[in-house]
C-alpha cells in the first residue's frame, strides 16, 4: 500500500479549488458544495482516491448539501463529464503522478474540455442520386414463386387477395392497379421495371 503524502491531500484540494472551482469551506458554514460532499461521502481524501473510481460511479453517488442533511442530491452530467475531462488529462500525461495535478490550471483545463468536444460530422453531400429505378432494384427482394397459380374458379377471392398482398409486399402493386397512369419519364421508367 503507498502511503498517503502532503502532497497527495494538496493535489485533491486543487483539484477541488483550481480545477472544480469549489470554494474552501469554511467552519461556520452548513453548506456542502457538490463535489466535495460527493468525494466525502465516496471515501475519497486525497488525488490517488480520487483517480481510483471510475468517473461515471461519482453520478450515482447520493450526498447531502448540508451537514448532517439527507443524502439525496447526485452530480448531473456535467459535473460528471468534468471528472471524465480531468481523468482523461491525466492518462495523456507521459508520466502521471500526483505531483502532476499541479502542472493543471484552470485555462489549461478548459481548453482540454474544449478539445475533448466532438465535432458536429459534416452531412455527406450525395455525388449522385439514385433514380427510382436503382432504389426499386434495391428494395425488397421479389420472388416470382411467392405468386401461387390460379387454378380453381371457386378460390377466385382468396387468390386474388394473396395476388394483391404478395404484391404489395414485393413494392409492385402498381401493376395490378388498372386506374394507375405513370406521368414523368421516371415513372414510366419505374413502372416498366416493376
Amino acid at each position: 500500500m503507498v502511503p498517503v503524502t502532503r502532497s497527495d491531500v494538496n493535489a485533491l484540494e486543487h483539484i477541488l479549488t483550481i480545477l472544480l472551482g469549489e470554494a474552501v469551506p469554511f467552519a461556520a458554514s452548513e453548506d456542502l458544495t457538490p463535489f466535495r460532499s460527493c468525494f466525502t461521502t465516496a471515501g475519497v481524501t486525497n488525488a490517488s482516491d480520487f483517480v481510483s473510481i471510475d468517473p461515471s460511479a461519482y453520478g450515482a453517488i447520493l450526498f447531502p448539501t448540508t451537514k448532517g442533511g439527507t443524502p439525496d442530491k447526485q452530480l448531473n452530467v456535467i459535473q460528471v463529464k468534468k471528472l471524465v475531462s480531468l481523468l482523461s488529462w491525466l492518462s495523456a500525461q507521459p508520466s502521471p503522478g500526483v505531483s502532476t495535478w499541479f502542472n493543471l490550471d484552470f485555462a489549461g483545463f478548459q481548453n482540454h474540455r474544449v478539445h475533448l468536444i466532438p465535432l458536429p460530422l459534416a452531412s455527406p453531400t450525395p455525388s449522385n442520386t439514385l433514380s427510382a429505378v436503382d432504389v426499386f432494384r434495391k428494395g425488397v427482394r421479389r420472388n416470382i414463386s411467392d405468386f401461387k397459380p390460379f387454378k380453381e374458379d371457386r378460390y377466385w377471392y382468396s387468390w386474388q387477395r394473396h395476388l394483391l398482398t404478395t404484391a404489395r409486399s414485393q413494392n409492385i402493386e402498381k401493376v395490378f392497379d388498372l386506374s394507375y397512369t405513370a406521368t414523368n419519364p421516371s415513372n414510366v421508367a419505374l413502372l416498366e421495371e416493376q
